[in-house]
């Protein structure tokens, strides 16, 4: 611009005609500069604005960051927290599993210990039960002719045989102690009588008269048959009790194991589904601090590069204000009434004594502008500005003006569109890189969560199988057991019909005959206490069928609802990884067309990085520019000098 004005300058001094045009090309450069004041202060405020509503909109997406990374590690404290207190509930829960576990283990341990003791008591009892019921039998027999000699002997060796076997049954606790002294008197008066026999060889009425005191040994071993067999019905009867009181104890223990277990496996589960959440929920917290860092590092971006274009445009506003304080200057020295009188009077310019003085202010005003802006060529014509003027160079400079007004009028033109283009791409280039963030984002955190549906899919698929077959095969016991359950009623109906109509026919014989036999009572005896036992093994397969349906039927409950659990949970998986599916594949489509638009911006501020960049001149290349247009002057000069010779156009002092 400067240059425009010095060679303007030397031409309105060379022709005084073209001093109106002259004056009117710098008031219309003056106006040009204003009119880019003016245009320049629009693309500020453009531009201020911009700056403005991306700096807001990332404050907001920072905060959106800010408050979402909140979120997520509250989520991640609170699911923590009710993963501790699933796995303190886990510990307690398993503790009073293994407690419930051992008391079932001692309770069963001393229930076998009491069912051993009254095995070996009742078999005691039905012992001495059998022995009353021989020795009763004896001495019936040994008596058949009571009140002879011959009956005399035979009690009394009836009395030496089961002296032995009264010696037993004297142990036994029931006995009380009248009934022990006579069971003693009776002992020591059969080993009495042995030893009289041994002496004397022949037996002595002793039975007979203690028979008579004592009222009778058969009313005596009857009574102890029947305290024995009370005994051994009071004794049955505790047995069945103390089991009883077990199976209850057992039930309980086994329905709090249930319970216990229950609880234990839902426990585990909301184990496993805190930590989940909280595994998911510090992958979030840590993407939403990735994005607000992301954010902020544009924020930060975008501020620098707000102050280096701010200070920038503010070098800009000064140098164009000094490049208007430049040419108002020399419009007015143009337009000063001096100038204007020699131009009317003579028409040649700068003929007063006046034009001395102004050409040597405005060699003074070029020396200045080549000195401020470092300009070769304006020192040239500073230097050259006091000698002869151009007369008929009017055309040649006339024709570079034009040249340089049309390259400035390009370069204004092409900066104009470089600043547009490059402000519209930048724009568009930051919003695409935006959005790829955030789709790239949401992609990885969707295909993270579907390939833990696949995985959680997989697992539940696999569990459900697995407590398929498990019920299938529990399903199988439980028909072996109901099997084996009717075939040993069906022995035990049978079994006790036989022994009942057997017992009835024995007794009916017994009690209508006079005679009683020893070994039948006996058959009797063992019958009524196979009839018992049967009775007994018929009571706890009842109650252990019982028991196994019960447990059974819990089993199948269980399992049927876990099964429905287990299958809601699947469909809602596999609805869910449908969503998902559908989701990532919108979402790698917006991935690969916003990568594809990015990518489009970056090719394009490339092309116009290199069409627009000012490419900084060599040394060498500025100063053949500046020798050229030199010549092209001094070619001019040389013009003028041969086609004036000898007549001055510019007249010196």
């Amino acid at each position: 611009m400067l240059r425009l004005l010095a060679v303007l300058l030397v031409g309105a001094y060379a022709q005084a005609n073209a001093m109106n045009k002259i004056v009117g090309m710098l008031e219309d450069m003056k106006k040009k500069i204003a009119e880019e004041t003016v245009t320049d202060a629009q693309e500020w405020e453009e531009y201020g604005e911009w700056f403005r509503s991306e700096k807001q909109a990332t404050e907001y997406k920072i905060g959106d960051a800010k408050d979402g990374k909140e979120a997520a590690d509250a989520t991640s404290s609170d699911s923590a927290a009710q993963a501790e207190e699933a796995k303190a509930n886990i510990a307690s829960l398993g503790s009073s599993i293994q407690k419930n576990e051992a008391d079932l283990a001692s309770a069963t341990k001393l229930r076998e210990q009491e069912n051993t003791d009254f095995q070996k008591s009742e078999t005691e009892l039905v012992d001495t039960v059998d022995t009353l019921v021989r020795a009763a039998s004896i001495i019936r027999r040994s008596t058949g002719g009571a009140g002879s000699a011959g009956s005399s002997a035979r009690l009394q060796k009836a009395l030496v045989q089961i002296a032995g076997s009264l010696q037993v049954v004297m142990q036994a606790a029931y006995i009380s102690a009248d009934s022990k002294a006579k069971l003693q008197a009776l002992v020591q008066e059969g080993n009495k009588s042995e030893e009289d026999d041994d002496d004397s060889g022949y037996a002595q009425p002793t039975a007979a008269a203690y028979e008579s005191k004592s009222g009778g040994i058969v009313d005596l071993l009857a009574d102890l048959k029947q305290q024995a067999e009370g005994e051994l019905s009071d004794l049955r009867k505790e047995e069945m009790q103390k089991q009883h009181a077990f199976d209850m104890l057992k039930q309980s223990l086994k329905d709090a194991l249930s319970t216990a277990n229950r609880d234990l496996s839902n426990e585990k589960n909301r184990l496993a589904q805190q930590e989940e959440i909280n595994a998911k929920s510090m992958a979030e917290s840590q993407a939403q601090a990735t994005t607000q860092a992301d954010q902020e590092k544009y924020l930060d971006d975008i501020v620098a590069a707000h102050e280096q274009k701010t200070s920038t445009r503010d070098a800009e506003v000064k140098d164009r204000a000094g490049e208007g304080d430049a040419i108002s200057k020399a419009i007015e020295i143009l337009t000063d009434k001096s100038v204007s009188e020699a131009t009317d009077r003579r028409g040649v310019l700068l003929q007063t004594s006046q034009a001395p003085d102004i050409r040597e202010e405005i060699t003074s005003i070029l020396k200045k502008a080549a000195s401020k802006f470092a300009n070769v060529e304006l020192a040239q014509l500073a230097v050259h500005a006091q000698d002869d003027a151009f007369g008929k160079v009017k055309d040649l400079i006339k024709d570079m003006v034009d040249r340089l007004q049309k390259q400035a009028a390009e370069e204004a033109d092409h900066k104009a569109y470089c600043d547009n283009e490059n402000k519209k791409t930048i724009a568009k280039r930051d919003d695409s890189s935006a959005k790829l963030d955030n789709y790239s984002t949401r992609l990885e955190k969707a295909q993270a969560d579907e390939a833990q549906l696949k995985q959680d899919v997989a697992k539940l698929s696999s569990e459900a199988v697995q407590s398929d077959s498990a019920m299938a095969e529990a399903e199988s016991i439980r028909q072996k057991e109901s099997e084996a359950y009717a075939s040993l009623m069906n022995d035990c109906r049978v079994g006790l019909d036989a022994l009942t109509r057997a017992i009835q026919v024995l007794k009916e014989f017994y009690s209508s005959t006079a005679r009683s036999s020893d070994s039948g009572t006996n058959v009797v005896s063992f019958l009524e206490v196979a009839q018992s036992d049967m009775i007994k093994m018929k009571t706890d397969g009842e109650e252990k069928e019982h028991e196994a349906g019960d447990a059974f039927s819990k089993q199948k409950s269980n399992f049927e609802v876990n099964k429905a659990q287990n299958t809601a949970t699947i469909k809602a998986k596999d609805q869910e990884r449908a969503r998902l599916g559908s989701a990532i594949s919108d979402l790698k489509n917006d991935v690969d067309g916003t990568q594809a638009e990015l990518d489009a911006s970056l090719q394009y501020l490339e092309k116009l990085k290199e069409a627009c960049v000012h490419k900084v001149m060599s040394f060498e290349e500025r100063a053949a520019k500046m020798q050229q247009e030199i010549e092209s002057l001094q070619q001019a000069l040389e013009i003028l000098e041969n086609e004036t010779a000898g007549e001055s156009f510019l007249q010196r002092k």
